[in-house]
């Protein structure tokens, strides 16, 4: 009889032990993030770049995303206005109006196991510096950061949507 118990016993540790573990690694931060545009413009005493950012939560908690960095250099963390769309696009059938499009308002707020798409603005005062193919960003969550390698596409100039 004590036998049987202790086997019980030690098979429901176990069990509870693999569910804790389980439990932990579907809750971890895990993330991924692709560049879908990417537009850079030079000012007199600046550069700024926008990157339209797709990010996808692929963990069973909510991912929110506090501040991201390129270099050093910090995103804006509020609204900036990016450009707008312009209605109709058909004249003789649509209403024509003019859409806003703004910048993240940080923090970003993701459901579990779901993604979102993004316009970031970085402001680089150095007007020397500028961007390749590869860009180092640096994601700052609640739980952790990481330096993310994206491939940015080629630039394209000019609010065009």
């Amino acid at each position: 009889m004590n036998c049987i118990t202790l086997i019980i016993s030690i098979a429901g540790f176990v069990l509870s032990s693999a569910q804790w573990v389980y439990t932990l690694y579907c809750k971890r931060t895990n993330y991924k993030i692709f560049v879908e545009k990417f537009e850079w413009y030079k000012h007199e005493d600046r550069n700024t770049c926008i990157l339209s950012l797709s990010i996808q939560n692929l963990s069973n908690s909510p991912l929110i995303i506090t501040r991201m960095s390129i270099n050093g250099t910090q995103c804006h963390l509020s609204h900036q206005f990016v450009g707008e769309h312009y209605y109709p696009h058909f004249p003789e059938c649509d209403i024509p109006c003019t859409e806003r499009i703004l910048s993240a308002d940080f923090p970003i707020n993701i459901v579990p196991n779901s993604g979102m798409m993004h316009k970031v603005v970085f402001d680089f005062t150095d007007k020397s510096f500028t961007i390749g193919k590869l860009v180092e960003l640096e994601v700052q969550t609640t739980n952790k950061s990481k330096i993310n390698t994206l491939y940015c596409p080629d630039s394209s100039m000019g609010l065009k949507f």
